[in-house]
């Protein structure tokens, strides 16, 4: 090989390890800097002191309480407070008070609700 196109390669692979050590150095390895957890839905905090949540869950179970007085065939579970009344005399009480929400489907202490115009 002539001393030129030693010259050539030399200069070339200098060149090669200079762009791969750049490239390397800028994506070769992960950055943590401050990790952050992936965002959830927590149903407790629905719940909070003084939230629509509360409030509504207490109406639910001001109702069921009504259903297991006039209802005394009632699941012991509702009784003891385990489980709400079933959606259609949820939504009736409602509607009877005037409220503008609905509960779409029940499943122990759990409600689906929705909002009514």
């Amino acid at each position: 090989m002539h001393k030129s196109n030693w010259r050539l390669a030399a200069f070339f692979g200098t060149w090669f390890l200079i762009l791969f050590g750049g490239m390397y150095a800028l994506f070769g390895h992960a950055i943590h800097l401050n990790p952050v957890e992936k965002a959830h839905h927590d149903p407790k905090k629905d719940f909070a002191v003084g939230s629509l949540g509360t409030e509504r869950l207490e109406e639910l179970v001001r109702d069921t309480q009504a259903y297991v007085k006039s209802h005394p065939e009632a699941p012991a579970t509702m009784a003891q407070g385990k489980e709400l009344a079933p959606e259609d005399f949820l939504n009736d009480e409602l509607a009877r008070k005037g409220l503008k929400w609905r509960v779409r489907r029940v499943h122990g202490m759990d409600a689906e609700i929705y909002n009514v115009s």
